[in-house]
């Protein structure tokens, strides 16, 4: 299924890069805000880290206003690039270290995997949030797009991350996971701290409702660095 625009947003970092992140994220319709939201902040966390991160979200139609309203308040640091084709992007795939999409999500699958079999040595990891909302009926083809492709994509993935392992079991994507021992749990790679909320989904596995705290970042780049390094 073909998009009808991806939307470009870039972090402009002054220091020392230490890695270029490109990051693939759902956004079409209003089914994905959360994981939309949650993505953006993390993002701006990492910018802090020196880390280079583009955001590609994946939609249809142009991106609103509204809409670039609510990234910013989310995400200040974002600076929106304009609207650019699927086929530019996956031609884009190579000019980054890691490639990180964020599930569920909705169009460029086919291409996406089509890739990855073609480049196998190009690091991909995916972090799965949450099942699909059935909502209406096209989120019930959303949910039959993510059964149809995911399984496939988590079979050619370098990692697998969750937020946290007691959270993904209680999803769909912990049956297509071939090694749940080699699950990258977020969460317990993080510092904790007491002054900082622990990053998780609430007890409806459906919803995202936690900030992601900038220790959380932190856990990214040492599941980036563990892929670079294999």
């Amino acid at each position: 299924m073909a998009e009808n625009s991806v939307a470009e947003f870039t972090y402009h970092i002054n220091q020392k890069i230490i890695m270029k992140v490109l990051h693939i994220v759902p956004s079409a319709f209003d089914y994905f805000n959360d994981i939309r939201d949650f993505v953006f902040q993390l993002t701006d966390h990492l910018s802090d880290l020196e880390v280079e991160s583009e955001i590609f979200t994946l939609q249809y139609g142009t991106t609103t206003r509204q809409t670039k309203i609510e990234i910013w308040q989310k995400s200040p640091g974002a600076s929106f690039e304009g609207h650019i084709k699927i086929n530019e992007i996956i031609a884009s795939l190579d000019n980054f270290d890691i490639i990180h999409l964020h599930c569920p999500f909705l169009g460029a699958a086919r291409r996406l995997l089509a890739w990855k079999k073609q480049n196998p040595d190009r690091k991909l990891i995916i972090t799965y949030y949450r099942d699909i909302r059935l909502t209406d009926l096209f989120s019930f083809f959303i949910l039959l797009y993510n059964n149809y492709y995911l399984p496939k994509i988590f079979k050619v993935a370098d990692a697998i991350s969750c937020l946290s392992a007691e959270d993904l079991k209680r999803t769909s994507a912990w049956r297509w996971m071939k090694d749940k021992k080699a699950i990258i749990e977020l969460k317990s790679m993080a510092d904790k701290s007491e002054n900082q909320p622990n990053v998780h989904l609430t007890e409806d596995v459906n919803n995202i409702q936690l900030i992601p705290a900038a220790e959380l970042a932190e856990a990214c780049i040492r599941a980036y660095n563990k892929l670079l390094v294999k």
